[in-house]
């Protein structure tokens, strides 16, 4: 369950990294010129990870002997998942973490520029100030669960007498 819990915590951290460096990076690049530099400056990033892939990464791979998984194992391994009541909390969790990742993304230009009045640079530090303290918290999380379960971590502490307190860490 605790390698579990950090796999999902990786990939929390991958999943909110990309969506939320996109403004910033857009906003240095309509600072540095046009938005049509922002198709070019992509277009780019494309061809290298073609090349680095081609070069890097798919000759070293082993070729795989291709497998069929019979559709009736599949569906029993996902409901394997969906009946299991703990994973499908922290799943849940997961998803009301990106979900208001989203939103914080969705909005928050707005937030900090039409109702606060900050400019585009401004925005830019301060919105990448967010995503650095996200990441950073989820990257605390990582070893707090070689330390605790999961199931800790989330609890909230709880003030009744003769119970352990626990951390409260977003997953």
């Amino acid at each position: 369950m605790k390698t579990a819990a950090r796999l999902f915590g990786l990939i929390g951290l991958i999943m909110f990294i990309a969506p939320a460096a996109a403004p910033s990076l857009g906003s240095l690049m309509l600072a540095l010129g046009e938005w049509q530099w922002i198709l070019l400056m992509l277009a780019g990033y494309a061809a290298f990870l073609v090349l680095t892939l081609q070069v890097a990464l798919f000759p070293k791979l082993q070729p795989r002997i291709p497998t069929t998984t019979p559709i009736r194992s599949l569906v029993t391994n996902y409901l394997l998942v969906l009946r299991h009541k703990t994973t499908m909390r922290f799943i849940g969790i997961q998803v009301l973490c990106f979900s208001t990742m989203l939103l914080l993304i969705t909005h928050s230009s707005f937030i900090y520029q039409e109702w606060s009045g900050l400019s585009n640079s401004t925005f830019a530090i301060l919105f990448a100030a967010n995503i650095a303290f996200m990441a950073a918290l989820n990257l605390i999380n990582r070893p707090l669960l070689r330390r605790f379960s999961s199931v800790q971590l989330v609890r909230a502490p709880d003030s009744r007498p003769g119970e352990k307190r626990s951390w409260r860490v977003t997953l």
